[in-house]
């Protein structure tokens, strides 16, 4: 089996300079699964390539340059990285075309089975899949939906031009959907939102990164305080005002929130950082900074509400880091959560300030060594049950099949 691995993976020496030419934060987490993937692929011992057009913010309010070209020699050599105008509106385009013309020469490979393995429902890593299964009937394409498109780009919807152009994406998704051979999604209701849950598909919600195996968690390099801690996006469908008021009325000596992240509350949460000292906000940092702060802290944060649509088809790839760093988690209890996670998490029963407040107080009140425990066998379980290996071979036993 040949199989090309088509995304948007960026590794740490492009991330550099993708961070460098960017306004806005980096999508970590969908290269992180990404990555996940590729590990697994290789610890497999698979043949495969990566073709890859940077899943980065369009220019000019998200990048600082018209044309996205990778500058520098990249770690990783057997990624192909497109270059791409990347002019909001245009850029699908531009990315279809490089990724099309790039495509060729693993349609010419001649093998018998070739897999096209695709991460993310990205109009252009589709088309461009699609284009290579058309010229050779002996390709299979294997879609991963980690986000519907609905749901995607909060910070994109007050642009007056966001709704017609989201309407034609989304219409051409579903045209593009019937080529697909198999899926991999994070829940069982995003199959049937997609409308495909009659085809071949497999429910892997998230991935763990087994090098977290050497990172140690211990109390005594806890800090002194008792740091609740938040990282990710920093929007208000996420729940983090609702976290920020808990936490202040909750009033706990001795603690302190620290936030990380960027969205569209962060005006908000330097004005509440310049009342209390309790809550920090922290920016944006390289998530080798964060697993570093998530295994100080004493209490990980997801007040991700359970109400909005949205939730029923996603299941957060923080929640997997966390739970690896060895820190306990403390979370809303998410629809596409399955049930063996709430032996290993404190579960936010009411999503409201009182809800949120009542389960830091209970959380936090219990002993260091209670709260430690029950963040090791979290961590035993994701790293032991979730990881790239086992999950990357459920991928490739659905590629198989196909």
């Amino acid at each position: 089996m040949n199989l090309l691995f088509l995304g948007g993976y960026f590794d740490s020496v492009l991330e550099s300079q993708i961070s460098s030419e960017s306004f806005s934060g980096l999508q970590y987490a969908a290269n992180k699964f990404q990555l996940n993937i590729i590990r697994g692929l290789r610890a497999e011992g698979v043949g495969f390539e990566v073709l890859s057009a940077p899943f980065i913010a369009p220019f000019p309010q998200g990048y600082k340059k018209l044309r996205f070209s990778p500058l520098k020699r990249c770690e990783d050599v057997s990624v192909h990285y497109v270059s791409f105008c990347n002019l909001w509106g245009y850029r699908n385009i531009s990315r279809k075309r490089a990724l099309t013309k790039a495509i060729d020469e693993f349609v010419e490979t001649d093998v018998k089975q070739k897999i096209i393995l695709v991460y993310s429902l990205h109009t252009p890593l589709l088309q461009a899949a699609l284009y290579a299964k058309k010229k050779d009937i002996r390709i299979k394409v294997c879609l991963v939906v980690p986000d519907l498109p609905q749901y995607m780009n909060f910070s994109d919807r007050k642009r007056s031009a966001y709704k017609l152009f989201k309407k034609i994406d989304i219409w051409q998704q579903v045209r593009l959907l019937k080529g697909v051979d198999g899926f991999v999604v994070l829940t069982k209701e995003m199959a049937t939102a997609l409308g495909v849950n009659q085809k071949p598909y497999i429910v892997v919600e998230g991935i763990t990164d087994l090098g977290l195996k050497s990172v140690e968690n211990n109390l005594e390099n806890k800090h002194k305080e008792k740091v609740c801690l938040y990282a990710g996006g920093l929007q208000k469908a996420y729940g983090i005002s609702l976290l920020c008021e808990a936490f202040i009325k909750a009033d706990i000596p001795n603690s302190e929130l620290h936030i990380y992240g960027r969205g569209d509350y962060e005006d908000e949460l330097r004005a509440i950082c310049q009342i209390t000292n309790k809550i920090k906000y922290l920016g944006v940092k390289p998530n080798s900074t964060i697993v570093k702060e998530e295994v100080k802290a004493s209490l990980l944060i997801n007040p991700r509400p359970i109400d909005s649509e949205f939730t029923k088809y996603s299941f957060p790839s923080k929640n997997m880091e966390y739970m690896a760093s060895g820190t306990p988690l403390l979370t809303t209890k998410l629809p596409g959560m399955p049930e063996e996670y709430n032996d290993y998490v404190y579960l936010i029963e009411e999503v409201s300030v009182d809800g949120i407040c009542r389960a830091l107080k209970n959380s936090l009140s219990l002993p260091d060594e209670v709260l430690h425990q029950k963040g090791l066998a979290a961590r035993e379980f994701v790293l032991d049950k979730k990881n790239y290996i086992q999950q990357t071979q459920r991928i490739l036993d659905l590629v198989r099949s196909l």
